[in-house]
């Protein structure tokens, strides 16, 4: 994967040879990938898993998710 972005060139960022990142503090994750679009997400109160003890609904308000 860093080799694929070209990370130890562009930004110094390599893997040893065993999986360890280099600099230490560095961490790496992959976000958005898809073979395809992915259908939005409903949102909001409906599908919240604290709906029943939420401290914005039982104010008359949201959360914003």
């Amino acid at each position: 994967f860093v080799e694929v972005l070209d990370a130890p060139k562009r930004i110094g960022l390599c893997v040893t040879d065993t999986d360890m990142l280099t600099p230490k503090k560095s961490v790496t994750a992959v976000i958005g990938v898809s073979q395809k679009p992915l259908a939005p997400r409903r949102k909001g109160c409906q599908i919240c898993s604290m709906r029943e003890k939420c401290q914005f609904r039982k104010k008359g308000g949201h959360c914003g998710f």
